[in-house]
């Protein structure tokens, strides 16, 4: 390790020296701005670089485009403003030397008249929803804080568990979002305003989050991530929606990246198709270090066990003269792990997959409206092998799961004036499946015995249609209604959602804002396609006519821009699950808000309940003056009723979980072109819930026996890690380096992640999660 360090240094300081031979270290920031609401350019918009001396700025042409050269690296902040719109902060923005600065800044028109505008400084959140319609429970995230942010490792799902209502202690190994309670499986991901599968590697039928993110930072721009309450463009979902966007790329100079750390080999490319023309490309594709080192038999983390990924991306990006602006996007994802132990005759043998490839349109209809339609292809596929060969017996089990969603869907958006916006969406989706999960077993002196589980082809479809409306009443008061309609064609069910918020603006940055909506979710198709066997060995497909998943969410909250750089918000919320799935048998304790993945090859009815509530705050100072810092709360409840009518803990309700993150950036170099970053994280939050064992009636039998009673009444040891990474960036002429060291759980602590009954002692066990892990990476930029 120390040689490692040593190393490092050396290198750093040897491109230190050389970057303090050139005299100049500049870059360009360029752009488009456009009317928030019609996506209409404006023309004549000022941008000016706060600070500069002599002042760096420029206007807008008649596209809306701008460009700035000649910026010195470092960070720095743009003041966008034109007459009639409400003027525009980007606050701290880092601009290297290895690669341009490309923005989209959308502008929102005042609601004043001009000669009544006034402009305050410092009243700017920079967290706020890029959605407009999001007025409760939704913030943005940059790309920047997923690689800022310790122990984010550049995935954005292990990024939001710092915020307040989400919780990630489902295991160090998952990326597992836990949203006010509920199961991580009641999140919506989007990609492109298209809904997809869950992105990331290793991920089981049914869940919404895996091992590794297949989303790469090379690829995202800013995004919205919701917490409840979500507008009514988003359907299919109980908990929260993560809408992801990808950035289009550099259509002017061909830039790449590439980057290696302990998740892999990454390269990245983008460019223009043609010098002088507006259409670009931009291209990402990673693999597996660990599966590099075990083709060299090299084994880091486990011998028994082998794991293997890839990944890529793409944004292909055609803007027109008249027919509007056409896009290419997809994201796609391999991964396999075999585990075998060591002289054992088990073999187990998982292959999860999963892509996207969709086309976007945009067409501006008129000044004040535009339509933006999409087509698009994604798919899951799972092959899963468990293979136990010996002298008592042999069994196998086989799984083949694959999904094909093809997706087409249209957004039209008018802006009638200042203050109403109308938005209107359809969404028709079909889905192809293919199912077969058994299991062999085989005696020697009987024939084999197979339970067939699943055994379907065929294919379904649904559809979501939602209307939305912003009123902007006065300049302080601003009203969103909406309605959002689900239909399901496998059991032809169908559902009203009406969803409604209000924001009151009591001063600039200071407002009180109030949401209600009604949200519905689809379950996996397993759970209704899946043989049910009766006691007299008859069988039949009795969940095929489940009703949605619903759930009433209500919101308050309060939030306040302190001076120009610290913000905070608290805010409140009450749940209300019905119409969920519990098993059919009165006496028994499961309900679908118990799992995160899979299914159960049970009769269920749509007779069960949960409650989630809870109070949450957030404290952050925004980037400014080399200085960041995040605190957030969260104190809730979450229970549900099954079958049997008896109130339980949900297995996700921790209670409780703070977050710590602070960073801390120092200007390096002759000419102040380097930056040498540390960044600070510490969790400690309640663990999950579990079902105790029976240790009496196990001790008896010999195996494991549950406490069915006593089930979700005690949490896990409280968990609690703090994660530190240190970072330096060196900016040479057209070429940045970074150098990245994330300490993961740096003070070794071991926290529970199960619990479980060996016999051989005759007691309680426990597996633990990671202890402490060094991670280096080194990303180039040219």
């Amino acid at each position: 390790m120390k040689y490692a360090w040593i190393l490092i240094l050396l290198v750093v300081g040897c491109y230190n020296l050389e970057a303090q031979k050139s005299a100049s270290f500049k870059q360009t920031i360029r752009g488009i701005v456009v009317d928030e609401d019609s996506k209409s350019p404006i023309i004549g918009a000022n941008i000016i670089i706060i600070g500069s001396d002599p002042i760096l700025g420029t206007t807008s042409d008649i596209d809306g485009r701008f460009k700035i050269e000649n910026i010195p690296v470092g960070r720095h902040s743009i003041s966008i403003s034109y007459l009639g719109y409400e003027n525009e902060t980007l606050s701290n923005l880092l601009v290297g030397s290895g690669k341009e600065l490309v923005l989209e800044i959308n502008l929102v028109e005042s609601i004043v008249q001009l000669n009544e505008v006034t402009v305050t400084a410092g009243a700017d959140n920079k967290a706020e929803a890029l959605n407009e319609m999001a007025m409760v429970s939704a913030r943005s995230f940059s790309v920047e804080e997923t690689k800022r942010f310790a122990a984010g490792a550049g995935d954005p799902a292990r990024m939001i568990t710092a915020y307040a209502g989400v919780a990630g202690n489902g295991g160090d190994d998952q990326n597992a979002i836990i949203i006010r309670g509920n199961s991580p499986r009641g999140l919506l991901w989007r990609l492109e305003g298209v809904e997809i599968p869950n992105p990331n590697h290793f991920a089981s039928e049914g869940a919404s989050s895996g091992g590794i993110s297949i989303l790469s930072s090379n690829t995202l721009t800013r995004s919205d991530f919701y917490t409840g309450a979500f507008p009514a463009e988003f359907g299919n979902a109980l908990s929260g929606a993560f809408d992801i966007k990808l950035r289009k790329g550099n259509n002017e100079k061909r830039e790449y990246a590439f980057q290696a750390s302990v998740l892999g080999l990454e390269a990245a490319v983008e460019g223009p198709f043609k010098k002088g023309k507006r259409a670009s490309y931009l291209l990402n594709y990673r693999y597996s270090t660990l599966a590099l080192f075990n083709k060299m038999g090299i084994h880091i983390v486990d011998e028994d066990e082998e794991t293997e990924y890839q990944d890529a991306a793409i944004k292909l990006n055609f803007p027109t003269q008249k027919a509007g602006e056409f896009s290419l996007f997809g994201i796609g994802g391999l991964s396999t792990d075999k585990y075998k132990p060591t002289g054992s005759k088990y073999v187990q043998t998982t292959n999860t997959d999963m892509g996207v490839l969709g086309i976007s349109h945009l067409i501006r209809l008129s000044p004040k409206s535009y339509l933006r339609s999409f087509a698009a292809l994604s798919g899951t596929r799972i092959n899963a092998t468990e293979l136990e060969d010996n002298s008592d017996y042999n069994y196998e089990y086989l799984e083949k799961k694959t999904k094909t969603y093809g997706r087409i869907g249209t957004k039209l958006r008018t802006k009638i004036n200042a203050r109403h916006i109308l938005e209107t969406g359809l969404i028709y989706s079909n889905i192809a499946y293919n199912f077969n999960e058994k299991e062999l077993i085989s005696f020697p002196s009987a024939p084999t015995q197979e339970n067939e589980s699943l055994n379907e082809k065929g294919n379904s479809n649904s559809l979501q249609a939602y209307t939305s409306w912003k009123y902007r009443i006065s300049e302080k008061l601003s009203f969103v209604g909406g309605m959002h309609f689900l239909f399901f064609g496998l059991n032809k069910n169908w559902t009203i959602e009406p969803r409604s918020a209000l924001k009151w603006t009591l001063s600039p940055g200071q407002s009180i804002s109030m949401g209600f909506g009604i949200h519905s979710r689809i379950e996996s198709l397993e759970y209704y396609l899946a043989k049910v066997y009766s006691s007299e060995g008859q069988v039949s497909q009795t969940n095929k006519n489940l009703d949605f998943t619903k759930a009433r969410h209500y919101v308050l909250g309060y939030d306040k821009v302190l001076g120009k750089n610290w913000y905070f918000k608290i805010e409140t919320y009450l749940q209300e699950l019905y119409n969920v799935p519990v098993h059919h048998d009165p006496n028994n304790i499961f309900s679908t808000l118990l799992l995160e993945d899979g299914y159960i090859q049970d009769s269920l009815v749509n007779k069960g309940t949960g409650t989630n509530y809870g109070l949450e705050l957030t404290i952050q100072r925004f980037f400014n003056k080399d200085f960041y810092l995040l605190f957030s709360a969260s104190i809730y409840d979450a229970t549900y009723k099954a079958a049997d009518g008896k109130k339980r803990n949900t297995p996700f309700n921790s209670n409780f979980g703070f977050n710590l993150l602070a960073g801390k950036e120092f200007v390096m170099g002759k000419n102040n072109q380097n930056l040498l970053g540390f960044n600070l994280r510490t969790t400690f939050g309640g663990n999950r819930r579990y079902i105790p064992t029976n240790l009496e009636a196990s001790r008896s039998s010999g195996f494991q026996v549950y406490d069915l009673e006593r089930a979700y009444e005690s949490r896990l040891p409280n968990y609690w890690k703090v994660d530190f990474q240190i970072s330096y960036r060196i900016n040479k002429p057209q070429l940045t380096h970074e150098f990245r060291i994330d300490l993961l759980n740096i003070g070794n602590r071991r926290n529970i992640a199960t619990s479980y009954y060996n016999d051989a002692i005759q007691g309680i066990e426990y597996d633990t999660q990671t202890g402490f892990i060094p991670a280096f990476g080194y990303r180039v930029e040219f």
